[in-house]
Parts: C-alpha cells; sequence; structure tokens
C-alpha cells in the first residue's frame, strides 16, 4: 500500500514553468495573420462559386424525385393549354 501525502499531491511538476513558457508562445504564434485570413476568404468564394450549380442540380434532382410532376404537366397539356387558345382566339 503506498502512502502519497499532501506534499506530493501539492508539488508542482519539474517541467510546469516550461509547458507554461510554450503555451504563451503558441498563442503568440497563432495570431491572426491577415493576409491568411484574406486567402481563406478568397478560397471559399471560389469554393462557392463552383460548388453552387453543383449542388443547386442535385437538390433539383432530388426533389423531382420526391415530387412527381407528370400529372400536373398532363393537366396543362390536356385542360389548361386548350383553354387558353380559346381564350386567345376571342
Amino acid at each position: 500500500m503506498s502512502h502519497v501525502t499532501l506534499h506530493h499531491i501539492r508539488q508542482p511538476a519539474a517541467n510546469s514553468g516550461k509547458l507554461c513558457n510554450a503555451m504563451r508562445s503558441k498563442s503568440l504564434h497563432s495570431m491572426a495573420n491577415p493576409w491568411r485570413i484574406a486567402a481563406m476568404g478568397s478560397v471559399i468564394t471560389v469554393l462557392g462559386w463552383l460548388l453552387s450549380p453543383i449542388i443547386s442540380l442535385l437538390v433539383n434532382r432530388f426533389i423531382s424525385y420526391l415530387f412527381d410532376a407528370s400529372p400536373k404537366i398532363q393537366e396543362l397539356e390536356i385542360q389548361t393549354v386548350p383553354k387558353l387558345e380559346q381564350m386567345r382566339e376571342r
């Protein structure tokens, strides 16, 4: 059975000061670089331009699979178009 005293628990690690200094220096190096932010914004914009038509195409195809438009088109051909032609002739 090991005996642990408060002295052992409260004793800081030997490299804790080095760890804090490393964290501080890392936080100084991770500051926002305006050029990097501008470059990332440009990359996101170009990717949006490239992906927008593809996403629109995929969404339109997905919606067309969910909702069948053929009955509506048949109704237009059978009823609505002849009515419009009659109104145009008058």
